[in-house]
């Protein structure tokens, strides 16, 4: 959207603005926020003209929006990664299940082999969703930046809690889980 902001949109569309409304309104009739002051990082934008010297240098709070433009643009295929990168674990989790399966009546040391197979698969399932999740709160962290830079508040509705689950009675987590038998051991839970 930033490269199509012209003057015109200070009246146009001032809520989109929060912050940049000052700048925009200085902008010369027909020209964008990028064609009139060129992002410092690159990007489609950029006129090498020589027409482009005698631009003003970019103030704040575009600088930090271009910078932050650049951040996401890096982070574009974050979500494709993702996917794939799940995928193949659970991919990998469904092969190691079915090891154990074809091995379950097998030696001793077999099976055991095939179950730490499946439990590491599972680790390793776990660890890339948790990645995935660290990925796109920092992805929600950028785009809170760009908000808070515009509109000087931030967007989030709550915090992130990643211990909540955790913690709200740990002991229950695993009782559901666990065998009558087991339970009856431990008369505590």
């Amino acid at each position: 959207m930033l490269d199509y902001i012209t003057a015109e949109w200070y009246d146009l569309a001032p809520e989109l603005l929060g912050s940049l409304r000052p700048i925009v309104r200085d902008l010369p009739p027909g020209r964008t926020l990028p064609d009139f002051y060129p992002s410092p990082m690159g990007g489609p934008s950029v006129d090498t003209s020589p027409s482009a010297s005698s631009r003003r240098s970019i103030p704040s709070p575009l600088f930090e929006v271009f910078a932050i433009r650049a951040v996401l643009r890096e982070a574009w295929s974050v979500p494709g990664d993702c996917a794939e990168s799940i995928f193949m674990a659970a991919q990998t989790v469904s092969g190691a299940c079915e090891n154990y399966r074809r091995n379950y009546g097998a030696r001793r040391e077999v099976r055991n082999a095939a179950r730490l197979e499946l439990l590491a698969a599972h680790a390793t399932l776990q660890s890339h969703v948790m990645e995935t999740e660290f990925l796109f709160m920092e992805r929600q962290v950028i785009w809170d930046r760009i908000v808070y830079f515009l509109h000087g508040d931030s967007f989030f509705v709550e915090d992130f809690a990643f211990d909540e689950e955790m913690y709200i009675e740990p002991d229950q987590l695993w009782f559901g889980v666990l065998p009558a038998g087991i339970t009856r051991v431990w008369p505590d839970f």
